[in-house]
């Protein structure tokens, strides 16, 4: 229950018996085509990973999306699919929930539900309405659950086609999130309108600092969810790769917690040095990955000039440079400590036409986000290729590159199953048991936008990879209809694909603070031949703070002190 309280008056409610607990409101924060293929989601489409059991694309099953609202214009989002599937409400024909429901207070008939986007709603504190104005959340409910779409262009390149994990399945947005945040009053009335519209899935990319789950307000809620037979996804977090970065909601045994990884795709620019003399191959067609802010409208030919050699403690640009600087240049920087904001903002006022940011650490180059507010082009390189030019440009007199408007889709094997530096790690800093529980892509995720109907674009994080599981839990409830949000998990967690997970440096071998039980694969998920369940009375009882143990818990994930 939300209230406007005095302290004095909060004090007096806090002493009422049958009160458990009175706390102030506070924010959580966001954590932000070819990966139904990557995790073999496809097989369980067609049948041929499910045994016995028939192919489900998610007929049936509603999936509630806990973001920043939803694109309802978007294809993903329409009664009729690509491929001519039409989708039927599990509610009723023409029954909605939330604000496209007459009976609602906050109704709207200017709101367009229909039989795939079943419902809707916006809070007090989180909006004006359910419409995405970030992206964010049009991204993540897409990527669960987006219907099939054919044909859909990104720059000059068009994908052939894109799907969520659980393409034909419903979906039901709350929109819990405000500009500055994801208040707790909003995510708590989610919640408890997701379990009343009885929702078989719930998809939280969302999250904040390490707290007790047994003391924590969303955590709460969610072990009361999944005591209504809801699975929850959430995201560890992106505060990695230091240890011990997995916070709250996602350390509760009773949710699903999500590391990203990465796939081998990218969509990508390129970049080309061309000068001087005769230039290497290896430094031609290097894929440069555009960010958020302006679009490279036409070739940028220029001088390339190295951070590091105008101020050798400034590498990553998180300082100011002298104001002529990169005079009429592309900026080479180095990714990190600061935001990508703050690097291209650095470049631009010493005079930058353009920005290329190299990765610190090895797998593919990223989609940089928060740049949206920045007056010059900026793109990502992956670390080899940014030593690369950093090299020449340190070795040659008046080096030149070139920023190629054209874009491509690039493949790398190579970039695939690394654990994404941002993901946040384990050991879970409040009990003892091992956290994240599994991974699953999260870099360079395709899925719908906020804004015009066809809006399509890049994120990365782990915001993106807890759809995937939060998709794949869908199909398994429409394949398992008995099984628990524990036994789906177990089942998840156990046949995830483990082997040749490499931890940031794409060098070292993965351990289960970085991934869990190991990526998501559904190839043998649907005919797992072992499920472990565990009571919402036992997840009480296990509680620290009462002399419970967590670690004897009956569930997939190990035991700290074996990790």
């Amino acid at each position: 229950m939300a209230l406007w309280l005095s302290p004095g008056e909060a004090a007096q409610v806090a002493a009422m018996p049958g009160v458990a607990r009175v706390i102030r409101s506070y924010d959580r924060h966001i954590q932000t085509d070819t990966t139904p293929e990557f995790v073999n989601a496809v097989g369980i489409w067609d049948g041929t990973n499910t045994g016995s059991l028939s192919g489900t694309q998610g007929e049936g099953i509603v999936v509630g999306i806990l973001d920043t609202g939803i694109n309802m214009a978007s294809p993903s989002f329409a009664a009729v699919a690509a491929d001519g599937y039409t989708h039927t409400n599990p509610l009723g024909d023409g029954v909605y929930a939330g604000w496209c429901d007459p009976s609602h207070p906050s109704y709207n008939d200017g709101l367009a539900c229909n039989a795939k986007l079943i419902g809707v709603y916006s809070y007090p504190s989180s909006g004006s309405d359910p419409i995405d104005d970030n992206a964010h959340g049009s991204h993540t409910a897409s990527t669960a659950a987006g219907n099939l779409v054919y044909d859909v262009v990104y720059g000059d390149y068009t994908f052939d086609q894109i799907a969520g994990m659980a393409p034909r399945a419903n979906i039901i947005a709350y929109d819990v999130c405000s500009g500055s945040g994801c208040p707790m009053d909003s995510i708590l009335a989610g919640i408890n309108d997701a379990m009343a519209d009885g929702v078989d899935v719930i998809n939280y990319s969302i999250g904040g600092g390490p707290e007790s789950p047994w003391g924590d307000p969303d955590s709460e809620a969610f072990l009361n969810a999944r005591n209504a037979g809801i699975f929850v996804a959430t995201s560890a977090g992106n505060d990695g790769p230091d240890a011990g970065t997995v916070g709250s909601p996602g350390n509760a045994p009773w949710v699903t917690t999500v590391a990203n990884t990465t796939i081998s795709r990218v969509l990508a620019n390129t970049l080309d040095v061309t000068g001087p003399g005769t230039v290497p191959g290896n430094l031609m067609g290097l894929a440069a990955v555009s960010g958020a802010g302006p679009a490279i409208a036409s070739d940028i030919t220029a001088p390339i000039v190295y951070a590091g050699a105008v101020d050798a403690n400034n590498v990553e640009a998180c300082s100011a440079f002298p104001s002529d600087a990169f005079a009429g240049s592309i900026a080479l920087v180095q990714r990190g400590t600061c935001t990508f904001e703050a690097k291209v903002l650095n470049a631009y006022n010493a005079g930058a036409v353009a920005a290329a940011i190299y990765n610190p650490t090895a797998g593919p180059p990223i989609a940089m986000g928060g740049l949206e507010f920045t007056s010059i082009p900026a793109v990502s390189l992956a670390l080899a290729d940014g030593e690369a030019v950093r090299d020449w440009i340190l070795a040659e007199s008046n080096p030149t590159a070139r920023l190629n408007a054209s874009s491509s889709r690039v493949v790398n094997a190579d970039w695939a199953d690394i654990v994404a530096a941002g993901s946040s790690r384990g050991p879970n800093v409040i009990e003892s048991y091992i956290k994240p529980d599994i991974a699953a892509p999260g870099t360079n995720i395709f899925a719908a936008y906020s804004g015009a109907s066809d809006a399509y674009g890049m994120m990365s994080g782990t915001s993106m990879a807890s759809p995937h599981v939060a998709g794949a839990a869908a199909l398994m409830v429409a394949l398992h209809p008995d099984w628990t949000p524990a036994e789906i998990q177990s089942a998840l967690m156990m046949t995830s694909w483990p082997d040749g997970m490499l931890k940031e440096d794409a060098t070292t071998a993965a351990d289960p603070f970085d991934v869990g039980a190991g990526r998501l694969d559904l190839t043998n998920a649907a005919t797992a031949g072992l499920v472990l369940d565990e009571s919402v009375a036992n997840y009480l009882a296990a509680n620290p703070a009462s002399d419970g143990n967590p670690a004897a818990l009956n569930i997939a994930t190990w035991p700290a002190a074996l990790a």
